[in-house]
């Protein structure tokens, strides 16, 4: 029976890779923010979901500024990638993604950094 769910699901992945595409995204935002999940359980959002949520932008945001350095952040991406993608095929919590945090952290940091160096040169390194 498997072989058959398992065949199927590759004819309509393979009839509409668009829409497939879009689903995947879908997923990486129910996994990375936690989103519209309490909601399929009946339950509300509550403050702490989106403060956790503002957490989740903040990071993704230096991560996107930590990849600016591509050649040297380029294996802790595809990490990440790697264990986000396994994650979003079982189920999209945020809980599930734990594992994956300490490498988003490290790359996150290098965003920091990048930003704070580009913070010192605007304020502190004026020509006078």
């Amino acid at each position: 029976m498997n072989a058959v769910y398992q065949d199927e699901a590759v004819r309509i992945i393979a009839a509409n890779p668009l829409h497939y595409a879009l689903l995947s995204g879908y997923r990486f935002l129910m996994l990375w923010f936690d989103w519209n999940v309490d909601e399929a359980y009946g339950l509300g959002t509550n403050a702490t979901d989106y403060f956790i949520m503002a957490e989740q932008l903040l990071l993704l945001a230096m991560v996107g500024v930590g990849l600016r350095k591509w050649q040297s952040t380029w294996p802790l991406l595809v990490s990440i990638a790697a264990l986000v993608l396994s994650h979003m095929m079982v189920i999209g919590r945020l809980r599930y993604a734990l594992p994956v945090m300490p490498l988003t952290v490290s790359l996150g940091a290098l965003g920091v950094a990048q930003v704070g160096q580009g913070l010192r040169l605007i304020f502190y390194d004026k020509p006078c």
